[in-house]
């Protein structure tokens, strides 16, 4: 989960006809987390006034609320205008819609208009102009991310206005009574934000830094300053790859795919350096149709080697790392030395007649499914 966006000065004829219209957004980047409960989990807000007095509040997200990957969770925006695609609840995926909330707002996150006690929402002047710092806590009140900004020509780090309480938690959110001081934020931001400033907000790019946003798109890609929004990331499902038998030379096997998602384009390959091997390492090879395929080094001995395999997608999101392994049976070798007398002929050896002294090979199937080698050194006195 990430704090993906915040308007924190929108312009009135962006998204709000009223002048206000901050908001905080929410993005469930996927991969590996897949849906998110996101029930109970607080944002809160620290930061100082204009008269450098601290400030802050808390939202606490009602209980039964999941994110589904590549989903937005958006809070404020009041006066959203009808047909702009994004959602106040964060239900669905990139399908946003205006709900039926006072200003646009989701009844759930509603707040009176004359004052921040028992804050569930974003009203005009939340997002204080001159330094805040918005962090986001789960359930359990673990610290998930924090984002901080302040305004030149002040510079470095907003400490911002610790806020130890929660306010007003909706019914089924009672557990979660007090949060743990974040401290500086590692995401931190000098921007611009006073009188007559362009600088609408801040937004993550693909690059994992925030960057100032002069045109606020809550729920679409962001493309301006040189940077893209984040995107989500992509999935693959694998299939086991079939066992092998030992070889001296080396070996080609396929890892299939089944299934992906949100449109990988390349992928790497990593090992585990538990058994000690000389696999190698592939880094971001065009992703094929169908099947990878994977080089096994002659003379790998038998054994099981356990790989990673990674997907990325043109906007350079990854997925997770998703095991694999390849196995490699062991193929037999029977040698047996055999030395007798001529009045002991003929010599019956699987299934087959020897009078004379030679070498004889027998050609078998081992226990492992191996095609392997019996041989016979046969001498006759």
């Amino acid at each position: 989960m990430l704090i993906n966006e915040l308007g924190i000065k929108p312009t009135p004829t962006s998204i709000d006809q009223a002048g206000g219209g901050e908001f905080i957004e929410l993005y469930n980047k996927g991969g590996c987390t897949g849906t998110v409960d996101i029930s109970c989990w607080v944002i809160m807000f620290s930061g100082t006034s204009g008269g450098g007095n601290p400030t802050g509040f808390t939202i606490t997200i009602p209980p039964g609320t999941n994110l589904s990957p590549c989903s937005y969770y958006l809070i404020g925006g009041s006066g959203l205008t009808p047909g702009i695609l994004w959602t106040t609840l964060g239900i669905g995926g990139n399908n946003f819609v205006n709900n039926s909330g006072a200003n646009g707002r989701a009844p759930d996150l509603e707040i009176s208009n004359s004052s921040n006690s028992g804050l569930q929402s974003l009203r005009p002047g939340n997002l204080v102009n001159s330094a805040g710092q918005i962090t986001l806590y789960n359930s359990s009140g673990g610290i998930v991310t924090s984002v901080s900004y302040i305004s030149l020509p002040i510079a470095g780090n907003n400490a911002g206005s610790y806020v130890g309480s929660i306010s007003n938690p909706p019914i089924g959110c009672s557990g979660l009574s007090s949060l743990t001081d974040p401290g500086l934020s590692p995401n931190n931001v000098n921007v611009d934000f006073t009188s007559g400033s362009l600088n609408q907000g801040i937004y993550l790019t693909d690059l994992g830094n925030y960057a100032i946003e002069t045109s606020l798109t809550p729920g679409n890609s962001n493309s301006l300053n040189g940077g893209t929004q984040i995107c989500c990331n992509p999935t693959i499902t694998l299939s086991g790859i079939l066992p092998i038998c030992f070889s001296p030379t080396i070996q080609t096997v396929s890892l299939p795919y089944v299934a992906t998602t949100n449109s990988p384009v390349t992928y790497s390959i990593t090992w585990n350096s538990t058994p000690p091997n000389s696999f190698t390492t592939i880094t971001n090879a065009s992703l094929p149709s169908g099947l990878i395929s994977i080089d096994v080094p002659a003379g790998t001995l038998p054994g099981t080697y356990s790989g990673y395999l990674t997907v990325t997608n043109i906007g350079g999101c990854s997925s997770c790392q998703n095991p694999f392994v390849i196995t490699i049976k062991t193929t037999s070798t029977i040698t047996t030395t055999l030395n007798i007398c001529s009045t002991a002929l003929p010599y019956i050896w699987n299934g087959n007649t020897y009078t004379t002294s030679g070498n004889y090979t027998f050609p078998y199937t081992n226990g492992s499914g191996c095609a392997s080698v019996d041989t016979l050194h046969l001498t006759v006195k």
